[in-house]
């Protein structure tokens, strides 16, 4: 006998032929019953389909565990952000917007600046006061922010901006996530 059609074959139960059979006249009495009461069933072995069933939720349970410290060693490999901070003092104020202003904002976002600080009040706690107007943008990574240095879209940029403004711009890595 098959007994979940993998092919383990399985010996057939002795009491299954073994049963008298009740004629369906009679009521057999109580007595009579407790004999033929069937024996208590041999427990069958363990089919190797269960096995399967282990292994397959072991190895998903060890994948997860996998899983989990591949994104730990990931997180911890991440880069700190950097930031580009510029003081300024600005000489012309309608050169410095209608020249330089597009200029610099088209060169910073495009090599993935994301401006935190533009302009705004600015206030001196202690130490020398800083320029009217304090720019901060926020890079992925230091050398992201110094392939913008590098970039000739910025270096034009910059060269526009010293007709009409003084700057004082430098780069700052910031705490790593």
């Amino acid at each position: 006998m098959d007994c979940c059609g993998h092919g383990h074959v399985v010996a057939p139960q002795p009491w299954v032929w073994s049963t008298p059979l009740v004629s369906l006249g009679a009521m057999p009495d109580r007595a009579a019953r407790r004999k033929r009461r069937r024996p208590p069933r041999p427990q069958r072995p363990r089919s190797p389909c269960l096995n399967r069933h282990i292994t397959v939720g072991l190895a998903m349970v060890a994948s997860a565990a996998l899983g989990a410290a591949a994104v730990q060693t990931l997180h911890a490999q991440t880069k700190p952000p950097a930031y580009n901070i510029a003081e300024i003092t600005i000489k012309d104020q309608d050169g410095y917007n209608k020249e330089y202003l597009p200029l610099i904002t088209k060169a910073l976002t495009d090599a993935g600046g994301k401006f935190l600080v533009r302009g705004g009040k600015t206030i001196s706690y202690e130490g020398a006061a800083p320029a009217p107007r304090v720019v901060v943008v926020q890079f992925e990574s230091l050398d992201k922010l110094q392939a913008l240095y590098n970039s000739a879209p910025y270096k034009d940029a910059i060269a526009v901006g010293d007709k009409y403004a003084t700057q004082r711009i430098f780069g700052a890595e910031g705490v790593s996530p």
